[in-house]
């Protein structure tokens, strides 16, 4: 794909959101991808003050090791649970290194813990969280999530619907729908090789009403970022859900896709 055809998708498709809002993000049989620019138009978020010595913790990542140094491949101390209580010590690594953890990309430095038993070492920073924090999110499988503002699903049970493939260009689209009840889960996926890539999850009831629509976009201009965005049709009048998060690299430089961003969220009142 060439440069003028990647300014005109990319264009178009912003037109296109803008002008319609979420509720155009649902599938096509066009293989035109769905992937737009990032918007800086989100207030800035504010940075979390420093640790303090003494602080509490929490790990929220299931056999998280910690070990004797800060670094991958270190001997381990201990192994412990989610939802085990830390103590930070004090100790901070020089450098923050970038790491997928659960679907979420993290860019944090290691941190010196003590366990309740008297255990001591390093924890990647991003596996743990403060009081209050909820970067805890429960994303196990593509069939078995928890997505705040959107719900939990396991779709184990759920009746699976013949798998759709589109390309078209440097567009590749694949369309997961899944139903139980009176409710049907379409996920798609729209990746645009290095220009993109757009996931949106449409749960709708047994009429085609939209009830939930999440999306989570991946941008590259004017830099990697990475947009999260929930509309809730639920209540009245619906609301919506936005965050956004710079990303320190390329998704194709990690282990796997991203499936959640991190940071606050913003939340609109919609329009009946």
């Amino acid at each position: 794909m060439n440069s003028k055809c990647v300014s005109v998708i990319l264009i178009g498709s912003l037109t296109f959101l803008v002008a319609c809002g979420a509720e155009d993000s649902r599938a096509t049989d066009s293989p035109e991808p769905a992937v737009a620019t990032a918007v800086d138009t989100l207030p800035a978020v504010a940075e979390a003050p420093p640790l303090s010595k003494g602080e509490a913790l929490t790990a929220w990542v299931d056999g998280l090791f910690i070990r004797i140094r800060p670094e991958r491949g270190a001997t381990v101390v201990t192994q412990v649970a989610a939802g085990t209580p830390l103590t930070f010590t004090g100790g901070v690594s020089e450098d923050t290194e970038v790491l997928m953890m659960r679907g979420i990309v993290f860019e944090e430095p290691w941190l010196q813990v003590r366990t309740t038993e008297g255990a001591e070492g390093w924890v990647y920073g991003g596996a743990v969280q403060r009081t209050n924090d909820d970067r805890g999110m429960a994303y196990l499988s593509a069939e078995r999530f928890e997505f705040p503002h959107f719900g939990t699903f396991d779709l184990r049970d759920w009746e699976k619907l013949p798998v759709k493939e589109t390309s078209g260009g440097s567009a590749t689209r694949t369309r997961r729908e899944y139903r139980k009840d009176d409710r049907t889960l379409a996920i798609q996926r729209t990746e645009v090789g290095d220009y993109g890539l757009e996931t949106n999850y449409i749960l709708t009831d047994a009429d085609g009403n939209d009830l939930k629509i999440r999306t989570l976009e991946f941008a590259v201009d004017p830099r990697y970022r990475l947009t999260e965005t929930v509309t809730d049709y639920t209540v009245s009048p619906p609301v919506r859900y936005r965050r956004v998060q710079d990303m320190p690299r390329h998704y194709t430089q990690l282990d796997a896709v991203p499936e959640l961003a991190t940071g606050a969220w913003e939340t609109t009142t919609l329009a009946q």
